[in-house]
């Protein structure tokens, strides 16, 4: 997420024709280079050595092993920060144990228009791009601009004050107004807010919210505070002086000076996006935002962003959300908030700005430790992403955020990879140490893993690992195992539980299946990530775009196999073998 995010991310509404028309994304010019394959090399396959890393300089990869009984799996993948022509991915040609291509001619067929993906309906959550600052300081103030005693007189915390906050007025989350608010529940750590116009005196219903739904907000949010900022760290009690700072350097000063809601969380609940009165091909379905314009505070009258600014920690919640997915809304909070704080930890500790990928994993690892505690059942929590992941994983790089239509596979992939890193390399204790360091993206995740576990792994490494536990539940990676717990706050131990990605609950639709399994590996099974067959595929997303394909199962007694690619290939194409 950027610092934005309240849900910044989630899912939308699609048609099935949407969805055909944008599937995949034409790769527009060439932004790489094609090479020749000529190198041979030797694999020692063992169970604790069941993936092979092969280079775009790699034609033949001789095997041996105990072999027999097992499948062959060619994962394609893409580390690059480009995307890759399906052209210009390769295949396996034949084998020395008796595979062949289709025919010599054949190579691996685009289905990009032949694949039917069914509409999906649901939640998202809204990614608000970046707050820019100036090269240099452009606002003509000077960097003490906040010297001196407090310069605004802070509200009551009365139950029936209100404010004017800045609220979104359009389904693009693009266009900001003032509304009136009321204070309808206080907490130790926050303020709860209604805007007047989704105010319910009596039950709630629709859009429209009472004091009760504010209270529930309250308390929970209360209850969640100190276990999570016990895991991600605090969020700031800063403001950032937008007249004074630059990208290079950060000004800052106390929040309880220029805030008149001081250092209080305020949780805001309106009709994001003013939708609900839409057609819901109109609805823009957002949960929740946070947004990092309200760390930012200016003297200065202005239209930009900064000028929407409520200066102060904000984050908003849907009106009819809270009425009728409450469970949703309550993980919203904790999925917000981990926002919230990651904008302090990376963007004013460090002056860092993370990708948006790293940032929405981290905020649906928040709601996974979080999720025992709060209550959440799985259909409400990121677990129900996984279906998402085993359709449309080739949708979207492991980890690449895509805007739009796309984003639902990008929550997927990165709730995927996350998952399976909390399971294996620490739970909330790995959590901690990638929130609170002073990295960002994979080289956070690198050298928190390097911290928790004591294993000098490259993120390939890391990679390596995640997609051998795609593939069956044996591996030793496997996400079929709780976390380690061994951090906790006034006895909560952050349980995150054992997770078959296998399981028929994840499995593609059934209508998915039917249409596609004519392009699936042989005898593929409608569970885990969908499996291509070795002459079908698409083009390979940026940042870890894969594309998972059966090779062939080895006859009983095979000890040994020579696989032969196709030579020609994209430049930084990476090829992992994968025996199973």
């Amino acid at each position: 997420m950027s610092a934005a995010c309240v849900l910044p991310l989630c899912m939308l509404f699609l048609s099935c024709e949407d969805l055909l028309n944008i599937l995949f994304e034409e790769v527009n010019g060439q932004s790489y280079d094609v090479v020749t394959a000529t190198k041979s090399v030797s694999w020692d396959y063992s169970s604790s050595s069941d993936a092979y890393r092969a280079d775009d300089s790699v034609l033949n990869i001789n095997v041996s092993g105990s072999i027999g009984g097992k499948t062959l799996y060619l994962v394609k993948a893409n580390p690059n920060d480009y995307s890759i022509s399906l052209n210009d991915t390769r295949i396996v040609k034949s084998t020395a144990s008796g595979f062949r291509a289709a025919s010599e001619e054949e190579t691996v067929t685009d289905v990009s228009d032949l694949i039917s993906i069914p509409a999906e309906s649901g939640k998202r959550h809204f990614t608000p791009p970046p707050v820019e600052l100036p090269e240099t300081a452009a606002r003509n103030a000077s960097a003490d601009i906040f010297s001196g005693s407090s310069t605004v007189s802070k509200i009551s915390r009365t139950v029936g004050t209100t404010k004017n906050i800045y609220v979104d007025d359009d389904t693009e989350i693009s266009k900001f107004t003032q509304k009136t608010a009321t204070l309808q529940a206080v907490g130790t750590y926050c303020n709860v807010w209604i805007v007047n116009d989704y105010y319910s005196i009596g039950s709630s219903s629709g859009n429209r919210v009472n004091k009760s739904v504010a209270q529930s907000f309250a308390s929970k949010f209360d209850d969640m505070y100190k276990i999570i900022t016990n895991i991600y760290g605090d969020e700031s009690d800063k403001l950032i002086d937008a007249d004074s700072s630059t990208r290079s350097t950060i000004y800052t000063k106390n929040m309880d000076d220029y805030s008149d809601t001081g250092t209080y969380v305020n949780i805001v609940i309106y009709d994001i996006g003013n939708d609900y009165s839409k057609r819901e091909s109109e609805q823009c379905c957002v949960l929740g935002y946070f947004y990092a314009k309200d760390y930012y505070y200016s003297t200065k009258s202005s239209s930009d962003i900064i000028g929407k600014s409520n200066k102060g920690k904000y984050f908003y919640i849907d009106s009819a959300y809270a009425v009728n997915d409450l469970d949703d809304t309550i993980s919203t909070l904790a999925h917000e908030f981990q926002h919230m704080i990651n904008f302090n930890q990376k963007n004013i500790k460090h002056n860092l700005a993370p990708d948006t990928n790293y940032n929405e994993m981290l905020s649906m690892l928040c709601e996974d430790m979080m999720q025992s505690h709060l209550g959440v059942a799985d259909k409400n929590s990121p677990k129900s992403r996984f279906q998402t992941f085993n359709s449309y994983y080739y949708l979207s790089g492991i980890r690449e955020y895509r805007d739009g239509n796309y984003v639902s596979a990008s929550y997927a992939n990165a709730y995927a990879f996350g998952a399976w890193l909390a399971r294996n390399y620490g739970g909330a204790a790995l959590i901690k140490e990638i929130s609170t360091n002073s990295y960002i993206d994979n080289e956070s995740i690198v050298r928190a893993v390097r911290t928790v576990s004591g294993n000098n792994y490259t993120f390939d490494d890391l990679f390596a690992q995640f997609l051998t536990a795609l593939l069956d539940n044996s591996s030793a990676y496997t996400m079929k195992k709780d976390a380690a717990q061994t951090v906790s706050y006034d006895g909560y131990t952050y349980p995150m539980t054992s997770i078959n990605l296998l399981s028929s609950a994840y499995s593609p639709e059934s209508e998915y299946m039917s249409e596609n399994r004519k392009y699936a590996g042989n005898g593929y099974q409608s569970k885990g990530p969908f499996v291509f067959s070795n002459n079908y595929g698409t083009s390979l997303r940026s940042e870890y775009g894969i594309s998972i394909h059966e090779i062939k199962t080895y006859s009983s007694g095979t000890t040994r196999d020579t696989i032969s690619l196709s030579s020609s290939g994209a430049e930084g194409l990476v090829n992992y073998f994968i025996i199973k």
